[in-house]
């Protein structure tokens, strides 16, 4: 009975390593398709942010030609500077490999960490102001488009709510927000 038992175990064994070795091929083979995607999409990006920034100095460009014309050459200079700064910047964003941007940006945060916190905190604060405005339209614009009966013609709603109905920063246009307050702007929060 031992040895039977022994047996199963030499093959339970076997069976484990074997699911074992299966599963580490196909998180092998995962890890390389996402870091493959990972690269297509940050090629991608770099690509819209060139052609972005190649907009920017070309905007640069005409705004220098104007201010030159109307201010003088000595503002005008200005803006070109700024727009040859601006398109040099997208030439190495374009002559480089993903790598060496990744190289790069580490290269940043060994050299200067705050800078590094400061920026992901600015755009971590930017993006989440985003989220929110993001989530706040979707809100304000399902409550009042495909649902239900519509407050405008039936007057309902009216008499239980002061809040003002028209758009952001317009003064409120309820009879009882006019007599009872001033008239204040509202703005997102």
């Amino acid at each position: 009975m031992t040895d039977v038992s022994q047996a199963n175990d030499g093959e339970t064994r076997q069976g484990s390593e074997t699911t074992a070795d299966k599963f580490k091929s196909q998180f092998a083979s995962f890890k390389s398709q996402a870091s493959d995607k990972a690269r297509d999409y940050a090629g991608q990006g770099v690509t819209r942010a060139t052609d972005a920034l190649d907009d920017a100095a070309k905007f640069l460009q005409d705004t220098a030609r104007t201010v030159d014309e109307k201010l003088g050459p000595q503002y005008g200079r200005y803006g070109f500077s700024a727009a040859e700064s601006v398109s040099t910047f997208a030439d190495q964003l374009r002559g480089k490999d993903i790598d060496e941007l990744v190289e790069d940006v580490r290269g940043l945060v060994r050299k200067s960490p705050a800078v590094a916190i400061g920026a992901a905190v600015g755009l971590g604060f930017v993006l989440a102001r985003l989220a929110k405005a993001g989530a706040s339209y979707e809100a304000g614009g399902s409550s009042g488009g495909s649902g239900g009966s519509s407050d405008t013609n039936t007057g309902a709603g009216r008499s239980g709510s002061a809040a003002p109905s028209g758009p952001v920063g317009a003064p409120a246009t309820s009879q009882a927000a006019n007599e009872d307050s001033p008239i204040t702007p509202t703005f997102p929060a």
